[in-house]
C-alpha cells in the first residue's frame, strides 16, 4: 500500500482502485498466522473470466496517455500482437488462468511464468505492470528505436525497461 499505484502489479492495481471508495487501513499479516483465508486475499475471477471494472479502464487510458507510445504504433503493437501464436496462448492463460504448476504450462509460454501475476490484458494489448509486451515481429523495431541517439548502452537499456517489455530483454 506505500508503493505508488502505477508501480504495483495490475492484479494489485484493480484490487487497490476498488478500495479507494472505502476508509481502510491495511495492517500486513503474515499467511502463517491466518488460519482461514479471508475473502479480499482470495477474491478469484467470477464465472471463470476476470472482468475489469471502469475505475481500471480509466486509469489505464491514464497510463496510455503519458506513455511515449503513438497511437498508431499501439494499433500496430494490438494487431500484431492479435497474429502472434505465442502472445495468443499467454492471453488465453491471462484470462482462463494459469495451471498450479509450471510443467502443465505450454512449453510456448513458459518464459512468461514468474511474471503471470504481473500480466494483464487490456484493449488488446499485453502489459507486464504497466510494461508493454511486445510481440517478437516488433522487437528488433523497438530495439532500433531505443538507440536512436545512443545515450550509452545502460541509458538504453533504462528506457526500454521503463515502457516495454518481453522475457530476456536484458540481455539483448
Amino acid at each position: 500500500m506505500k508503493k505508488p499505484l502505477h508501480l504495483v502489479p495490475m492484479r494489485l492495481q484493480r484490487m487497490r482502485i476498488r478500495l479507494q471508495r472505502y476508509n481502510v487501513t491495511v495492517q500486513y499479516k503474515p499467511g502463517r498466522c491466518i488460519p482461514v483465508a479471508d475473502t479480499l486475499s482470495r477474491n478469484g475471477a467470477r464465472n471463470g473470466s476476470v472482468t475489469d471494472d471502469l475505475g481500471l479502464d480509466v486509469y489505464v487510458e491514464a497510463i496510455l496517455k503519458h506513455m511515449p507510445v503513438s497511437n498508431e504504433k499501439l494499433a500496430e503493437i494490438r494487431n500484431t500482437t492479435r497474429a502472434d501464436n505465442k502472445l495468443q496462448e499467454l492471453q488465453k492463460h491471462v484470462e482462463q488462468g494459469w495451471p498450479k504448476v509450471i510443467k502443465h504450462v505450454p512449453e510456448i509460454i513458459c518464459p512468461y511464468w514468474n511474471y503471470r501475476d504481473e500480466i494483464t490484458v487490456t484493449g488488446g494489448i499485453q502489459y507486464k505492470s504497466q510494461k508493454i509486451i511486445i510481440p517478437k515481429i516488433l522487437r528488433q523495431e523497438m530495439l532500433n528505436r531505443l538507440h536512436t541517439g545512443h545515450m550509452g548502452v545502460q541509458r538504453c537499456k533504462e528506457r526500454g525497461r521503463d515502457v516495454i517489455f518481453w522475457p530476456g530483454i536484458s540481455k539483448v
